[in-house]
């Protein structure tokens, strides 16, 4: 007592819908989790550029204050009033590692914004997905619809009358 070819087109075609529906949703669930390692990898990533950023900018801003302090020591050791020309010299130390700390932070910054970026495109990129389901949802029914067609007109080809899905009607 076996399954008749109509039934047997017919389990085929359900088993091969439902396994490229579980596939699809496990597809899914795998790149949402990826979505989510990416962008807590990505959240890490930026929380220590800004903890450098942080130390490194307290380290510059210690090393430029015990620079100036070196230049007035030195200036008062030889015996130079911290006026005129002097204050200029300390301006001008000043003011260049104050650019340098400024260019390490932007530095910093900007790759905290391309992290930052990045997170927005996984974000982005995993709204698209979750677009897209429905699309693939149809396309894999309409795509067991045709499987199911055309194995019911080979079984009618193959065996007739008795594999006509219709023959009740006529």
């Amino acid at each position: 007592m076996g399954l008749d070819p109509i039934s047997l087109t017919l389990i085929s075609t359900a088993l091969s819908a439902g396994m490229g529906l579980a596939q699809q949703r496990q597809a899914g669930q795998a790149a949402k989790a990826e979505a989510g390692y990416q962008t807590g990898l990505l959240t890490r990533k930026a929380e220590s550029e800004r903890d450098v950023l942080r130390e490194n900018s307290r380290r510059q801003l210690i090393e430029k204050e015990r620079q100036l302090a070196e230049v007035r020591v030195s200036n008062a050791a030889r015996g130079f009033a911290n006026s005129g020309t002097q204050l200029a010299v300390f301006g001008d130390i000043g003011s260049r590692l104050d650019d340098r700390i400024n260019q390490s932070a932007s530095q910093a910054m900007g790759q905290v914004a391309s992290y930052n970026e990045q997170k927005r495109m996984i974000a982005f990129g995993e709204t698209q997905r979750k677009a897209a389901v429905p699309l693939q949802t149809a396309g894999i029914l309409v795509g067991a619809a045709v499987k199911q067609y055309a194995g019911m007109k080979s079984d009618y080809n193959t065996f007739g009358d008795k594999a006509n899905p219709f023959g009740i009607f006529g």
